[in-house]
């Protein structure tokens, strides 16, 4: 059998979207049939065969993307009981053509869709194509010269005044430099040709700003803002002259106007608001009157949710203000806040009329809208978590300026925000004579839920004037399987060479950590400790540390060889010390303490060797003697004999002591697998270098969403002497985490040590389908809603998936912003367990609404109906099931389809 013709093409060259044609012949001597198999080279292929010995086919196929493709035809023969087309194939040949797609027009690239009467290719070796004659951009935007496609970098090189077709007055907004490339796959401008796509025009406070310059489907978006100015200002504005102008604006602006994602398209009516528009007149005089507007805002927004808002804070006479603010989120009242500007003094220096007065305060309530979260704000936290708008701000006014120069000495900023969730931040800022001087940011407080608790972890950080800086975390755990208090502050002193504050203290550093700490469990546990490093002039650096049982009342030192010469500690007299084992690792001290005159003495090493006073500048040793006592200080010592040796004529009573420096406490976690991804049941190894601990000692191993000591899930537990843990994510919530270890001696505060691998957590039952109904009734009482869910595994199975008797189950129907919420407490003795393991739940007779849950785990199937139920809000996509029962929890949402008023169908699939 042989191939006696092709393959054959058309045409060597198409556009994509056209037909490619290609013929081939073969031939089989003395058999029945040939049959084609052809691989177009883009994953598609087909097979075909004749009835003939002898065949000849003409194949057709459609390239939707350009490129170069081989195309290959096998005749092949084969018989199996006079079946054609079924193997073993007795002979095969195989030939191969190559055809080119060139893009066609109009071509799809990226986000946008370019169409003219002319392509080329401008590049042998690259998809590189120039485009010319006409050429328009998602079919509204019309070039004045040609653009460079290349579908490589999927780039788009444009040059001229681009042209909206159809918009009337708006048809040139903008006009670009040479050589400007877009991104195709967003539509905005390449910020290595402009540093910041943007025109802006200033006239007499009168001003115009375009900003965001994209082109989408169907036209083109940007940001615009325009600022009005007052044309005429009266002296005795009391919204310049008093506290109550608003800040935000120059002092001759009367109108603003915000449009955020605004687009001009041909699509009737061509404007189209994709973000928020807000239109605001600031600080305007009340003709007649001492009163005046420092600001009036009305706008909306429509993505990503419907929005409506307004603002107005008036000013006052005696330079005060007050303001309110309100916000309707899809319909329902969401926010409302307040502002006052009273300047009402709070302190007052006697005979030069300075005072101490709070300038501002304001605060809104938000977050009442179905579905969301409530939040107290006072004012706003901005980027690095420092004021960007105060809440409360307290200032030194001056009375009577210094020789005709006002300025004020003090002013203190402060923001905050509380949600229901117990979650919180805040932040303050201290400025003196007008230039900064403390910062207090980071201030944040969070819960995490745990299965049978939580932990409440409240932290913060503070800067002085670049000299101190001080940061505090404090947590507790509700869980009764791991519960604790944790307080951790954390401060640095510095004084750099080119610090005011270096010409009158002498440079150096301190770095130390105030601990409290209690546990009850696996023993109760009650400490505080300070511990920390100093860098100070001369003596260089030194560790200090001090714990106290709260409980005893015992205190413990840890303290490094140097300091703990000087403090001269021990019991031990001897004239001779053998160190062994490894014991003089960390350091050897050895003293002399005498009651006569000064005296010196020497070590003899166990080779013979004699160290005198006379060698104490050695790197290897200090020396150090006073009136009472002489101190040898080695920092590593061999195993082996050490003898002391002196004339002891003159010294009165007298002893030596050799003491072995301990190790400091120290624990470093490592994940034996580097980092991992493990699903909430299986297991991963961690790997634990420990020092400084007795064998029996305990160790806790957590994983944490930041590095600050307390907090985080408990994964596992062992002691010292085990070197290792077995760690099991059960309580973690999906995530990639940090790892910490803690460990816990007899007495003294807790080490740890943060590994430098992460721990990612899958969740272990997911959500694979739904199907379901919810009926939106108009009569009171009559909705319902029906689900039907299967859980799809990861991972390693838990020995049991739910147990409702010490674990809760929540589920939440219906619409994201406002659906039916179930709850159902551990212990609720109205479950009930068949014999297969399933479990089942229902309301009380004669309770409303009729609520019915069943559970199957061994299929994982979960089946509710809800009937006779006023939903809280008409159902609005996305809709689907938020799952959370024991350790686990699964979310499937997507749209849900309206087959009459009021009832809406639920099928959804998970992608794998």
């Amino acid at each position: 059998m042989r191939i006696t013709d092709g393959p054959r093409l058309a045409a060597a060259t198409v556009q994509a979207g056209e037909i490619v044609k290609v013929t081939t012949s073969a031939v089989a001597i003395n058999e029945e049939w040939v049959g084609f198999f052809v691989d177009w080279g883009d994953g598609k292929t087909l097979q075909d065969t004749g009835s003939t010995k002898a065949y000849t086919r003409t194949y057709e196929h459609t390239y939707t993307t350009p490129g170069s493709f081989t195309i290959r035809v096998t005749a092949f023969h084969g018989w199996k009981s006079g079946q054609r087309n079924v193997g073993p194939y007795k002979l095969r040949q195989t030939r191969g053509v190559k055809v080119r797609v060139a893009p066609t027009l109009p071509m799809r690239v990226g986000a946008l869709t370019i169409n003219a009467n002319k392509i080329e290719r401008i590049s042998k070796k690259k998809p590189i194509y120039r485009i010319s004659d006409t050429v328009t951009v998602n079919g509204v935007i019309l070039l004045d010269n040609p653009i460079v496609v290349d579908l490589e970098k999927n780039e788009v090189q444009v040059s001229g005044a681009l042209n909206i077709v159809g918009a009337g007055a708006f048809s040139r907004v903008l006009s670009m430099a040479s050589n400007v490339t877009i991104d195709a796959t967003t539509g905005a401008f390449k910020s290595a040709d402009i540093p910041s796509v943007a025109a802006e025009f200033e006239l007499s406070g009168f001003a115009v700003k375009i900003e965001k310059f994209k082109i989408i489907a169907g036209g083109v978006q940007f940001d615009f803002e325009m600022k009005v100015p007052r044309l005429a200002r009266g002296v005795s504005n009391p919204c310049d002259a008093g506290g109550g102008l608003n800040s935000d604006a120059s002092p001759g602006e009367l109108i603003s106007i915000k449009l955020q994602a605004f687009q001009i398209t041909t699509r009737s009516p061509y404007l189209h608001f994709g973000g928020t528009v807000s239109t605001s007149v600031k600080n305007l005089t009340i003709p007649g009157t001492s009163w005046g507007l420092s600001e009036l805002t009305v706008g909306f927004e429509v993505v990503p949710k419907e929005k409506f808002f307004g603002t107005i804070v008036v000013c006052l006479p005696s330079e005060r203000s007050v303001g309110a603010s309100v916000e309707f989120l899809n319909g329902e009242f969401n926010k409302l806040g307040f502002q006052v500007g009273p300047k009402i003094p709070i302190y007052t220096f006697t005979g030069i009329g300075d005072a101490v007065t709070i300038s501002q305060v304001s605060a809104e309530v938000g977050g009442l809208a179905t579905g969301e979260v409530p939040v107290i704000a006072m004012g706003t936290i901005g980027p690095g978590n420092l004021v960007a708008a105060p809440g409360v701000q307290l200032q030194w006014n001056v009375g009577i300026p210094a020789g005709g120069l006002a300025v004020t000495p003090f002013t203190l900023n402060g923001a905050a925000n509380f949600d229901a969730d117990w979650n919180m931040a805040a932040a303050g800022n201290l400025i003196l004579f007008e230039k900064p001087a403390l910062n207090v940011s980071q201030v944040f407080g969070r819960y995490v839920y745990q299965k049978g608790g939580g932990t409440w972890t409240l932290g913060g950080q503070l800067n002085l004037i670049g000299l101190v800086s001080l940061g505090a975390t404090f947590s507790t755990s509700f869980n009764a399987a791991d519960a604790y208090v944790k307080g951790v502050a954390r401060g640095t002193v510095a004084l750099p060479a080119e610090h005011w504050a270096a010409k009158y203290v002498p440079s150096g550093k301190i770095t130390a950590d105030a601990v409290v700490y209690y546990r009850a469990t696996p023993q109760e546990r009650a400490v505080a400790a300070v511990r920390g490093i100093a860098t100070l002039p001369v003596i260089g650096e030194r560790f200090i540390g001090f714990a106290i049982d709260l409980k005893t009342a015992t205190p413990r030192f840890g303290i490094d060889k140097k300091t703990l010469a000087e403090l001269m500690p021990g019991k031990a007299a001897v004239v001779q010390e053998t160190i062994a084992g490894g014991a003089g690792a960390d350091g050897v001290i050895v003293e002399l303490t005498f009651d006569g005159a000064q005296r010196d003495f020497n070590i003899r090493f166990p080779d013979g060797s004699l160290v005198t006073p006379a060698q104490a500048d050695d790197v290897t040793i200090a020396y150090r003697r006073d009136a009472r006592s002489a101190v040898y200080i080695f920092d590593v010592l061999p195993d082996g004999d050490y003898a002391a040796e002196f004339d002891d004529s003159g010294l009165g009573d007298w002893s030596i002591e050799f003491f072995t420096v301990p190790p400091q406490p120290a624990v470093t976690p490592t994940i034996a697998a580097g980092d991992v991804s493990v699903a909430r049941y299986e297991t991963f190894d961690v790997d634990l270098a420990v020092a400084g601990f007795a064998d029996g000692d305990t160790v806790r191993v957590y994983v944490d969403d930041d590095t600050e000591w307390g907090g985080g899930f408990l994964v596992g537990e062992g002691t010292v002497v085990d070197g290792a843990v077995a760690a099991a994510p059960l309580s973690a919530d999906a995530g990639t985490y940090n790892l910490y270890a803690e460990a816990e001696a007899e007495a003294g505060v807790p080490t740890f040590g943060y590994a430098a691998e992460t721990v990612t957590v899958r969740d272990y039952a997911t959500l694979a389908s739904l199907k379901g109904a919810i009926v939106d009734s108009t009569k009171p009482g009559k909705d319902k809603i029906k689900l039907k869910a299967t859980l799809r595994f990861d991972g390693a199975a838990p020995q049991t998936l739910f147990d409702p008797a010490d674990e809760d189950l929540d589920l939440a129907i219906g619409g994201e912003s406002a659906a039916y919420r179930l709850t159902i407490p551990a212990g609720d003795p109205g479950w009930k367990v068949s014999g297969n393991g399933s479990l089942s739940w229902k309301s009380a007779k004669g309770a409303l609404p009729k609520i019915k849950v069943k559970i199957v785990p061994k299929k994982g199937q979960i089946v509710g109906v809800v009937a006779k139920v006023d939903l809280i809000a008409a159902p609005a996509n996305p809709m689907g099931l938020d799952f959370r029962f024991g350790n686990d929890h699964a979310v499937l949402r997507g749209a849900a389809t309206e087959s009459k008023p009021g009832r809406f169908k639920l099928k959804l699939t998970a992608e794998r």
